[in-house]
């Protein structure tokens, strides 16, 4: 059993493995259902929540009102109508709130699009979050696994865990927001590490109970496919071709 990474924004057909996706070297296999991933870049309504202090920024008296927020979504709702997707796993949402508005806005509430969140411990307050329609159905999740950073490093996202099914098949789907470079490359690099290694974790447990369990692994890892908390630590892949060999696919059979 291998994985599937998605990073940034990115559209991937259900298979079941693990690679770093370079869509230039070699074609996807027909695809009749897509996962799509996107960072929605501080997507915080308007209105104060005394126990976040991470949504100051984004209030009316930072110039974030009403007005934007509302034009934010219509830009979102395009692009999520425009990606023909059936399960999109997002991050940097403020909470449940905003991920409901925008699924009821009206390009897509006739999607009957679900939502999947928990609340992170970051200290912006930004979470993940996982929408999906039919014929994929929630079979159990969401948990939050958290990243142990050390004392005094602070928190950061956890790792999202849900899983979902489609034609009866059972898949894990793991979604991510790694700490981010701030303070620079080198002195950031560890975090990221620690990171992966809760994914690889979490990915070994899975694999310990049903070596066959399906799994994605998606999200915005803030470092690059080269980088040791990628090829190293997660232990991914960047060749294409044998990720999406037909002897390698077995969701779509």
């Amino acid at each position: 059993m291998n994985l599937l990474i998605s990073t940034l924004l990115l559209t991937i057909s259900c298979s079941s493995n693990f690679y770093e996706a370079d869509p230039h070297q070699a074609e996807l296999p027909p695809a009749s259902h897509t996962v799509t991933f996107w960072n929605l870049e501080n997507l915080f309504d308007f209105e104060d929540d005394p126990d976040n202090p991470g949504d100051d920024e984004f209030l009316p008296e930072k110039e974030w009102d009403e007005a934007r927020y509302l034009r934010k979504l219509d830009n979102l709702a395009k692009a999520v109508k425009s990606m023909e997707t059936d399960v999109l796993a997002v991050c940097e949402v403020e909470n449940r709130r905003v991920l409901e508005d925008l699924i009821q806005h009206s390009l897509l509430k006739d999607d009957n699009w679900s939502i999947l969140h928990t609340d992170s411990p970051d200290r912006r307050g930004i979470d993940l979050g996982l929408l999906y329609k039919a014929p994929f159905k929630i079979e159990s999740g969401p948990t939050l696994h958290t990243i142990d950073l050390g004392e005094g490093n602070g928190t950061t996202r956890g790792v999202f865990e849900a899983e979902l099914s489609i034609s009866g098949v059972p898949i894990t789907f793991l979604v991510n927001h790694w700490p981010s470079r701030y303070g620079g490359r080198e002195k950031s690099t560890p975090r990221r590490i620690l990171a992966a290694s809760t994914v690889r974790k979490i990915v070994d447990n899975l694999l310990q109970k049903n070596p066959t369990k399906e799994i994605i692994v998606l999200g915005d890892l803030n470092d690059d496919p080269w980088d040791p908390s990628v090829r190293e630590v997660l232990k991914a892949v960047r060749e294409l071709r044998p990720v999406i060999h037909p002897s390698n696919i077995s969701i779509n059979k």
